[in-house]
């Protein structure tokens, strides 16, 4: 899925987005602009992207029911952050499907390009439950399946 001039980053956007997380590079106290090199906040770009992955999820489901869909994880690898008045184009592709325990897991890149040159690039991982049983038995299977992500085995019971 790719999506030409998704973000813009705009002066407001930057330091609206500064004061919410009191990123501490960002002159979100200040009224005036920020000068041309203030770095955008990394996590700028998350939430677009997330939309970019969940569109591409939802299209790549047969009756989609979006309450059933977990999201398991993501990291963000910089190459080079956004700066102020760029027009971002945001791409998503699944890179790996497979189904455990009742449930479709979906690993999607997505990506953040100015002028053809990459500058974000993102993994999520992403659960869809779809026809899996509800209870006991999916959720011991759902929580292994999950934590096979990269936090480690499951070592209590599920209550």
């Amino acid at each position: 899925m790719w999506y030409p001039s998704a973000f813009e980053v705009t002066t407001e956007g930057v330091r609206s987005f500064g004061r919410a997380t009191r990123c501490w590079h960002t002159p979100w106290e200040s009224l005036g602009v920020p000068p041309a090199g203030t770095p955008v906040p990394a996590t700028l770009l998350a939430a677009p992207m997330l939309h970019a992955v969940a569109a591409l999820v939802a299209a790549s489901i047969s009756s989609p029911n979006m309450s059933r869909i977990l999201h398991a994880g993501q990291s963000y690898r910089y190459e080079r952050h956004p700066v102020i008045g760029e027009r971002i184009d945001i791409g998503a592709r699944i890179s790996d499907q497979t189904q455990r325990g009742g449930a479709d897991f979906f690993t999607v890149e997505s990506g953040a390009v100015v002028d053809g040159e990459t500058r974000i690039v993102g993994t999520s991982q992403i659960v869809y439950l779809g026809d899996a049983v509800e209870g006991p038995a999916l959720e011991e299977a759902l929580v292994e399946n999950v934590m096979l992500f990269g936090t480690g085995p499951l070592t209590q019971q599920l209550t």
